[in-house]
């Protein structure tokens, strides 16, 4: 709704809040916007150690992008999804499937690669429940482009 009250966060490679949307401005002082869709962004991170690897500035979103709960509402409550651009906005890009909740991410130092889960909503409920699945991905940068891949973890039986 318009009357949620919104807050943000920011340090140096992370910016946190409610968003609708990210306005880039170039050095010649042109404003773009990141996107046309209707969203809620809720996180960026800026890869910084894959910027330092490979010289491209890579930015990371957590975005609710539809009213997966159907309550008419795009706020905290839906799916949550995940989205990369370069460090400009531009390839803005959803990383994530349809009806997968972005779950969590990390870098491995030393790597090129950014792992991430996301949680199915089998039952297509649009929430997250104990009969969803989890999926695991990885990116690998390699100079000014990425590749997303599926995977499936070694399991370890106690």
């Amino acid at each position: 709704s318009d009357h949620e009250i919104a807050s943000s966060y920011f340090n140096r490679d992370n910016l946190s809040g409610n968003f609708i949307n990210i306005v880039f401005q170039d050095k010649d002082g042109n404003e773009r916007k990141l996107t046309d869709k209707k969203t809620r962004i809720r996180s960026v991170n800026f890869l910084r150690d894959i910027f330092r690897k490979t010289g491209t500035g890579y930015l990371l979103y957590s975005v609710s992008d539809r009213d997966s709960n159907r309550d008419n509402e795009l706020n905290h409550a839906d799916l949550e999804a995940l989205y990369i651009s370069k460090i400009d906005g531009t390839g803005f890009k959803k990383l994530t499937k349809e009806l997968h909740e972005f779950y969590d991410w990390s870098l491995i130092k030393g790597e090129i690669r950014m792992y991430f889960r996301t949680l199915e909503d089998k039952n297509r409920v649009g929430e997250i429940n104990n009969q969803d699945q989890f999926h695991y991905y990885f990116l690998h940068f390699s100079g000014d482009s990425y590749s997303l891949t599926k995977y499936n973890p070694l399991k370890i039986f106690e």
